[in-house]
């Protein structure tokens, strides 16, 4: 025990802190096995179950049919869930990758375009910043009078009302 405590690469681990889900979960057993994505679509109380999945199960058994596959299940995602999977997905490593996020969000676009907008505007405010990066100009400020003259009323607020 004391050996594997020790060792470099378990100690770094550690250090490193949230890891990502691997791509490849291989089979699933207990719990991962037990969420049948079809069996939900065809369920008429879906919309009651399905915010109440754990997320990782939930997560590997959409992975596993395909997120594309599955648009039946995504307007009944609850807003936790939708945030994890957004994590699980997004990253590059320790680099956020706005290609990714869009990947993510598409099939969401499938669904409606209502849902895609509910979607992205649940996330996290600096998930929102860091996928438009380099398709808008935003703009930091104070108060949304302290922006250039002129843009004022071309902008649009974010939640913390410092984003426009």
């Amino acid at each position: 025990m004391e050996k594997r405590l020790s060792d470099l690469s378990l100690v770094q681990s550690y250090d490193a802190g949230h890891q990502s889900l691997s791509w490849l979960p291989g089979q699933p057993a207990g719990l991962l096995a037990g969420i049948d994505i079809q069996a939900l679509i065809d369920n008429p109380d879906a919309r009651d179950i399905v915010p109440n999945l754990p997320v990782q199960p939930l997560y590997y058994a959409l992975k596993q049919r395909g997120f594309s596959d599955s648009l039946e299940i995504l307007p009944f995602l609850s807003q936790e869930q939708v945030i994890h999977f957004a994590d699980y997905e997004t990253w590059d490593g320790d680099e956020f990758s706005p290609s990714r996020m869009f990947n993510f969000l598409r099939p969401f676009a499938a669904v409606s375009e209502e849902e895609l907008y509910t979607r992205f505007t649940e996330l996290d405010e600096e998930y929102q910043i860091a996928s438009l990066e380099g398709l808008f100009i935003v703009h930091e400020v104070e108060h949304i009078h302290d922006l250039p003259i002129g843009v004022e009323d071309r902008v649009y607020p974010m939640p913390c009302n410092t984003v426009f």
